[in-house]
């Protein structure tokens, strides 16, 4: 007898509809037969044509479609860049950013609609005092620089942008990271020029606009009168006319960054007699034109009071006097002279005398290479350096004729930083430098002499180099076993730390074990790394032929030191 058929519900179990697509046939040969889905007979029916030419349509529709996503990306990606050629985004602040703020107030006036029309500038910044927006301002551009930040908060509303009008957000402008886009030029210095906001800058740096030409440097200059710090480096098309102007112009002007210029000896003229009381830092790097005693005349025969830092590093200046710049410049704190070839002229036994040097110098520079460090010896830096006992940085690397003598003959008790790279140090020479600023090292470089090797390095088991954290040992001679008494030599001399530690009786009488001695050194190698340089953060061990094979790297860190020790101590216990 055939089952009985089931009768058909058009509700489910909770009463809710249930539609014949969404049941699940567990039993095909008695469930419900499913609604054909051929609609024909429907009038509005239209069957969906899957030829070759509709796929290739829609194939062509995606691919349009993802690029121009990948454009938009492209374009969000470079956002700086896309306002930087915004009209809108350089005229900030004039007429044109409330453009906006005017239709809709337009627009409101225009309904009519018997409500009262609200205001653009009736929003939750007016309940905040324009002193304390001025105020969150001022830590905005003190933490992200005034652009283009200033540029589009000003973009927000009226009132924004008459508090970023403020003088006194514009003090220090630093657009050097625009130099790399081609709008960094005069067409720029006009548009910021004409919005009246240059006029309260005391602080200006455009390093890097190679685009940038005497005429933009003269409209800024009319506009900045007040400014004290003015850099532009590498403006490889600023010449000699725009520091005349800088030197009518800006009488106030502090410190000026000329390096990579155009600007030559008739530039430094007007500069040095025109602010010759007032300048304080003159940086004059690499300017290929300035050639000739002219500029260097100036220096030595004049008097410039307030001087504290000249660099003219990189230039072909020749003529030196000595004693006649120390009288000239007294208060020099900072003097880079590197890749000069200087040719020092003598002095009589008068002049020695009365000069009194430079007792206010705390970085002396007079790195070199190849023929420029050929007259550079021990009388130079003596000369030089005579009175300076406040000396901090002294780089001499590249000059290979400075000897022992030069560095015992310094009067500087508390040097920092010891720059020694590729000057054919000796042992003798590095010995007399520990000996003398052993306290006070921070930096000490040696790299790129052959004649350092172990035996210099045996210098700190009995040196204690308290304050030293960086050791540059690179393209010497120092081998593994060597790096020991910088791990100190406990089997041939007892440590101050470890004679501290048990008393000096004890280890003299021999009441202390050989293996008390071992254990103490190896707990203080695990805690300070280092025995006799137990701040040391950095070891540069680069192209060190004595060095094995995944040593030869810079070492930096407190753990990647210890690590390092540790490998060390277990290659030599396996060999």
């Amino acid at each position: 007898m055939p089952p009985k058929q089931r009768i058909a519900s058009s509700k489910g179990i909770l009463g809710v509809p249930r539609r014949a697509k969404d049941q699940i046939l567990i039993f095909s040969r008695h469930a419900e037969e499913l609604p054909s889905s051929d609609e024909s007979d429907d009038g509005d029916y239209s069957p969906k044509d899957y030829t070759a030419e509709t796929l290739a349509r829609q194939k062509q529709q995606q691919h349009i479609t993802n690029k121009t996503n990948q454009q938009s990306k492209r374009k969000q990606k470079n956002v700086d860049v896309a306002d930087l050629d915004d009209e809108s985004f350089l005229g900030f602040i004039g007429e044109k950013s409330n453009k906006k703020h005017k239709t809709i107030e337009r627009k409101n006036a225009e309904k009519g609609d018997g409500h009262d029309n609200v205001s653009v500038n009736t929003a939750w910044s007016d309940a905040i005092p324009t002193e304390v927006l001025l105020l969150i301002f001022h830590y905005c551009v003190s933490t992200q620089g005034a652009m283009p930040l200033l540029g589009r908060l000003a973009r927000v509303c009226r009132r924004w942008n008459a508090v970023c009008r403020e003088p006194s957000l514009w003090r220090k402008l630093d657009l050097s990271h625009f130099g790399k886009y081609t709008i960094s030029g005069d067409s720029l210095i006009q548009k910021l020029c004409g919005r009246g906001v240059m006029s309260g800058v005391e602080e200006l740096l455009l390093d890097g606009w190679v685009r940038l030409t005497d005429k933009g440097v003269e409209m800024l200059v009319k506009q900045c009168s007040s400014l004290k710090t003015l850099s532009l480096s590498n403006c490889e098309k600023v010449t000699y006319k725009s520091a005349v102007m800088i030197a009518g112009c800006c009488q106030q002007l502090r410190s000026i960054d000329l390096s990579s210029t155009k600007v030559d000896q008739r530039g430094i003229k007007a500069l040095l007699i025109g602010l010759k009381n007032v300048i304080e830092e003159i940086l004059l790097r690499y300017c290929k034109n300035i050639k000739g005693p002219i500029g260097m005349n100036l220096l030595q025969d004049d008097k410039y009071p307030k001087l504290t830092l000249l660099d003219l590093s990189g230039n072909f200046v020749r003529n030196f006097h000595i004693e006649k710049l120390q009288v000239a410049c007294p208060r020099l704190k900072q003097l880079q002279l590197g890749n000069m070839c200087l040719q020092t002229a003598t002095a009589k036994l008068v002049q020695k005398e009365s000069s009194k040097g430079f007792p206010d110098l705390e970085f002396f520079s007079i790195a070199s290479s190849g023929q420029t460090a050929v007259l550079i010896n021990d009388d130079f830096v003596h000369r030089m350096l005579s009175s300076s006992n406040h000396l901090k940085v002294l780089d001499l690397r590249g000059c290979s004729r400075i000897t022992a003598t030069a560095i015992d003959t310094l009067c500087a008790s508390s040097l920092e930083s010891l720059y020694l790279g590729s000057t054919d140090a000796s042992l003798v020479l590095v010995q007399t430098a520990m000996t003398k600023w052993c306290t006070s090292l921070r930096a000490l470089d040696l790299s790129g002499n052959t004649a350092v090797n172990d035996d210099c390095l045996s210098l700190f088991s009995w040196l204690e180099c308290d304050e030293l954290t960086s050791l540059d040992l690179s393209t010497t001679a120092v081998t593994c076993s060597g790096l020991r008494p910088i791990l100190a030599k406990y089997l041939h001399t007892i440590p101050r730390s470890v004679s501290r530690e048990f008393g000096v009786n004890s280890l003299t009488h021999g009441c202390v074990s050989q293996n008390s001695i071992q254990s103490a050194i190896n707990n203080l190698v695990s805690r300070n790394v280092f025995l006799g340089c137990p701040k040391l953060n950095e070891l540069n061990l680069t192209s060190c032929r004595g060095i094995d094979r995944g040593f030869k790297q810079k070492h930096i860190g407190h753990g990647n030191l210890k690590r390092l020790l540790g490998n060390i101590m277990s290659n030599q216990k396996q060999g």
